[in-house]
């Protein structure tokens, strides 16, 4: 049974105040791509705050850039691997 994640729908307001915001969620997971401990997860933002959509999305937007170049790491090695 796999533990990934497919998709994720973010609100800001995740509710009681010591649940945080849908923006610390997002910022968790830009960190967490960048690092390489996540899998690349689709993504929707429906939250009305502006403000916090702006900032979801650009840490979300930097995870699928980490995703990518993980990915893309992946792939040169494999290539390099078959040169040897």
């Amino acid at each position: 049974m796999s533990r990934a994640v497919a998709f994720i729908s973010l609100d800001n307001d995740l509710g009681p105040s010591w649940a945080g915001q849908g923006r610390d969620v997002a910022k968790w997971i830009e960190e967490k791509a960048y690092n390489g401990e996540i899998e690349y997860t689709h993504w929707a933002i429906h939250t009305m705050n502006m403000i916090a959509r702006r900032e979801m999305r650009a840490a979300l937007g930097n995870a699928m850039r980490f995703w990518q170049e993980h990915e893309d790491k992946k792939q040169q090695e494999i290539g390099t691997d078959e040169l040897v």
